[in-house]
């Protein structure tokens, strides 16, 4: 999954997957990370593994943390995948935690 391609004001985010895992083994069913320029520089990324999601039936799958010291255009909030897995990804919360000074 990709996108949404927005641009975003400097400051500290959070961002939240929400959404179940319909297949996929005890181990890692992929990846999610936070990308600027459509995807040409990574500023934050994780592991999902199947045990730190919690079992319901639609729970945040992965949060992330990251810092933008200025206005960033063509910002993506992805979740990759492994071939053994299938995902539903429900929504995607972005809050702005701490804005610079």
């Amino acid at each position: 999954m990709y996108g949404p391609y927005i641009t975003l004001s400097p400051g500290t985010y959070h961002v939240e997957w929400f959404g179940k895992v319909v297949s996929g083994g005890p181990d890692e069913i992929g990846a999610v990370d936070v990308a600027s320029y459509t995807g040409a520089y990574v500023l934050s990324q994780n592991p999902v593994t199947q045990k730190s999601i919690p079992a319901l039936p639609f729970g945040q799958l992965a949060a992330l943390e990251f810092s933008l010291d200025q206005q960033t255009p063509l910002m993506q909030f992805r979740f990759f995948v492994k071939d053994n897995a299938m995902v539903v990804i429900k929504n995607i919360v972005i809050t702005r935690i701490e804005h610079p000074n």
